[in-house]
């Protein structure tokens, strides 16, 4: 079964030292994306504290957007 795959498929197997490179990649991707959030907000606002507390709000507004969505059952995608 897995010597007749279509042309142009392959199978390639790999362990623990691509899974950990991955990580490594998603953290330094996610601390770039934050900092240049970051930098997009100072030059909007011209000021740090500014920028920060902008930022700051999104951790804040996932965790209540899980609460409603949890304890009040709220489902924005199906409609029924």
């Amino acid at each position: 079964m897995l010597d007749k795959l279509p042309k142009g498929y392959f199978i390639e197997w790999s362990g623990q030292y691509e899974i950990s490179y991955g990580e490594k990649n998603i953290e330094t991707d996610f601390t770039c994306r934050v900092a240049d959030y970051f930098l997009c907000m100072y030059f909007a606002f011209h000021s740090v504290r500014e920028a920060f507390f902008s930022l700051i709000t999104v951790p804040f507004a996932l965790i209540g957007g899980a609460y409603m969505i949890y304890f009040w059952g709220v489902n924005c995608c199906m409609h029924h």
